[in-house]
């Protein structure tokens, strides 16, 4: 009770107040519910309670697609993420998370696909251009992977790579 008398003192909005309650406590539903009732009526947020409403529906949606991970539930973790991107699509880790849930649910083409966009939005991302290779190897495709090697070489010199090629 101590924190949502806080939260009432720092806010304006009853929704994202209550988003905050509910995000604080691991529940996510009513959270994501709350926050998406505020987002309903933007003109009665100021621009602090649109970002922070946008920043906390994000992190719900983030937060409870861990929460589904650790559970083994990898189809909900990626329908959480994927919330998340519709919030935030400019996050290059949340495209790097779903590509490697998509590694373990044996997607590999939309792995790589999810990969590639978070290389795209973050040239400098090794770790997404190296997964992207990697899956584009376990495809059998090595043209793709010249390329996505390539592509991150053009990104940051200094770092070489050995791409296979077709014999």
């Amino acid at each position: 009770m101590r924190l949502l008398k806080e939260v009432r003192n720092l806010m304006g909005s009853y929704h994202v107040k209550s988003g905050i309650y509910h995000f604080y406590r691991n529940e996510f539903k009513q959270a994501i519910e709350f926050f998406s009732k505020a987002l309903q009526s933007p003109e009665k947020l100021d621009e602090a309670d649109l970002r922070m409403t946008r920043y906390y529906l994000t992190q719900t949606h983030i937060t409870a697609g861990d929460q589904a991970e650790e559970e083994g539930d990898l189809p909900r973790a990626i329908q959480s993420y994927d919330a998340a991107l519709a919030d935030s699509p400019e996050y290059p880790d949340l495209h790097f998370r779903i590509g490697l849930l998509r590694v373990r649910l044996g997607e590999l083409d939309k792995a790589v696909t999810a990969f590639k966009r978070a290389a795209e939005l973050h040239p400098a991302y090794l770790e997404a251009h190296t997964q992207a290779a990697f899956t584009l190897l376990s495809c059998a495709r090595t043209a793709g992977v010249t390329e996505t090697i390539r592509n991150r070489t053009a990104s940051r010199r200094g770092v070489v790579f050995i791409a296979a090629e077709r014999p």
